[in-house]
């Protein structure tokens, strides 16, 4: 099969009726629970991806890929994630304005924490300032 035919294959299917259908009512969907895709939203899932990418690395080059990828604990913080943001989503639309937003930082800054923390166990180099807050952070909340 050549790349024209697979290209042709998946144009067929992104026309279909029903892959629109399906499309849109996810979309709707996902808007409901987590509110638009704006900014603060994008710069969280742009951060759950590096994470992700960088946990990948970090266990491929210390020989447990096999043991990340059926890993719970991930599975778990990212439906952790999708409940808290689908809360803070409601009760920012119903009584408290600006929540969702407040739950994207605080996600997003712990996932900017568990990157830095990946690289720096790759041995990336960083700022020693960086570093000092990281064993910082690890012996004061006992990570």
């Amino acid at each position: 099969m050549s790349i024209q035919e697979i290209m042709d294959s998946i144009k067929k299917v992104l026309e279909a009726p029903l892959f629109k259908g399906v499309f849109s009512f996810v979309g709707l969907v996902l808007t409901k629970l987590f509110g638009k895709p704006d900014t603060a939203l994008q710069a969280f899932i742009m951060l759950l991806i590096l994470d992700l990418i960088t946990g990948f690395i970090k266990a491929f080059l210390s020989g447990s890929a096999r043991s990340f990828i059926s890993h719970e604990k991930g599975r778990k913080k990212y439906l952790g994630y999708a409940v808290v943001l689908s809360v803070c989503h409601l009760l920012d639309m119903a009584a408290v304005p600006g929540l969702r937003n407040v739950a994207l930082f605080w996600g997003s800054a712990t996932e900017t924490y568990s990157i830095l923390e990946n690289m720096e166990e790759m041995g990336v180099p960083m700022p020693e300032f960086i570093k000092q807050q990281l064993n910082n952070t690890k012996k004061k909340y006992k990570l």
